[in-house]
């Protein structure tokens, strides 16, 4: 059971109880009460712990559906109020409103406000219900005393259902428990995977580039990147690192014989891999 903002349960001190004739039904009482009040502790920390975790659910869920809704009516903004061709609001905002949305919902699952809010209050109200009908349980067996000590078959079948009662009450702790441990392992390994993945994504690429005639040139020849700067070579290969994964336009341009020649494509680099192009001046 998760313990924030909250003190853990903790273990009641024990209660000497004496079975002598005369004594049994006040020992009974008193083990009625110290394993009631066990239940009823337990009930009252889901009840307190549910609140920061049903607070902290609607706010991140609320934000990240208020975020999700601006992603999709950024794109139509943009159309509508544009100026010379223009839009005033830049589309890509709506990734960086997607990206909010993704993290409001990441934070609340690895904290898990939303999943220990369902788990708190499905927990006390089994707790409770557990509770209220031993209470009941425990009145019916009074009653067939009589008025009378319970003989010993009457006491060890008491016994029984106050320990089936603790029994169920810690089943109850520790199904919760081991869900909270299994959900934060889970969550920990997606988070471990989703960042592999992003970081496999983001990884910088290469591109070598051929020329076939590279070595006729009067002067060597230039590669160009997309828009960046022209980049001197000789010969015939050139080699361009840390370039960002995705369409990349190369351009060659050389003098060959005194005429100006030039060749260009485009090309796909991957993440963390290094793409080969074979051009000819022309």
């Amino acid at each position: 059971m998760a313990n924030q903002g909250q003190q853990d349960l903790r273990p009641v001190e024990r209660t000497t109880l004496s079975w002598e004739t005369g004594k049994i039904v006040t020992s009974l009482e008193t083990l009625f009460d110290r394993v009631t009040s066990d239940a009823e502790s337990a009930i009252n920390w889901y009840i307190k712990a549910k609140r920061p975790k049903q607070r902290w659910a609607r706010i991140l869920r609320a934000g990240s559906i208020a975020a999700g809704t601006v992603a999709g009516l950024i794109p139509i903004l943009a159309q509508m109020f544009a100026k010379d061709g223009q839009p005033r609001i830049q589309p890509a905002w709506a990734s960086v409103a997607l990206g909010i949305a993704a993290a409001l919902v990441l934070l609340d699952r690895f904290f898990g406000f939303s999943s220990a809010w369902m788990r708190y209050i499905a927990t006390e109200l089994n707790i409770q219900q557990l509770n209220q009908e031993f209470q009941l349980d425990w009145e019916a067996d009074k009653a067939a005393w009589l008025g009378n000590e319970p003989t010993a078959d009457q006491l060890r079948s008491t016994l029984a259902r106050f320990k089936a009662f603790v029994t169920q009450v810690n089943s109850i702790i520790r199904q919760e428990t081991d869900a909270w441990i299994q959900e934060f392992q889970s969550t920990l390994k997606q988070i471990d995977e989703a960042s592999k993945a992003r970081a496999a994504v983001t990884e910088l690429g290469a591109v070598n580039v051929t020329v076939t005639n590279g070595e006729t040139c009067d002067d060597g020849w230039s590669l160009t990147i997309d828009q960046g700067n022209p980049i001197s070579n000789r010969g015939k290969t050139a080699g361009v690192r840390d370039l960002v994964p995705g369409l990349h336009t190369i351009k060659v341009n050389g003098m060959v014989a005194g005429n100006p020649k030039q060749a260009e494509t485009a090309i796909s680099v991957t993440a963390g891999g290094t793409a080969t192009i074979q051009l000819t001046l022309s």
